[in-house]
């Protein structure tokens, strides 16, 4: 199963961990970088490092963990929000917060209408409000 996600790690890679210590913890990775950023690509996980530490990680699949509170990627809205409700959206990050977890946001998305288009398909992601509660689901967990 999957890795632990709490406030500040994932597993045993923390926020602040260093760079080369991530891969004695979890596997090697795929990398790529932007600008003053990598980012190493493992199996349902990205680990963001700026300048060397870890400052974000990305759980991206259901078996890469879930949260103590059994929040998973996968998991619907409805469900997300009986369990950690009320929710707001920080647009800064673009990402969903709720009290219940700090230092975990949350990525919701659902099943486009016929009239939009998907930026990342092929889900788009919930932005202000939660328009298809029935459909939307938690498509990644940002530790932050």
């Amino acid at each position: 199963m999957g890795q632990a996600i709490t406030p500040g790690h994932i597993g045993d890679a923390p926020i602040g961990m260093a760079s080369g210590a991530v891969k004695a913890a979890l596997v090697d990775p795929r990398s790529h970088e932007s600008d003053e950023m990598v980012f190493a690509d493992y199996p349902g996980l990205v680990v963001s490092t700026y300048e060397g530490l870890v400052n974000m990680l990305i759980v991206e699949s259901a078996e890469a963990g879930s949260t103590e509170l059994g929040v998973a990627v996968g998991m619907s809205w409805i469900e997300l929000d009986r369990r950690l409700g009320p929710f707001e959206y920080d647009s800064d990050n673009a990402l969903w917060v709720s009290s219940k977890t700090p230092g975990i946001w949350y990525e919701i998305a659902r099943p486009p209408r016929e009239d939009e288009e998907p930026i990342d398909p092929p889900l788009v992601t919930e932005v202000y409000q939660v328009l298809d509660p029935k459909n939307a689901i938690v498509r990644r967990i940002y530790v932050m």
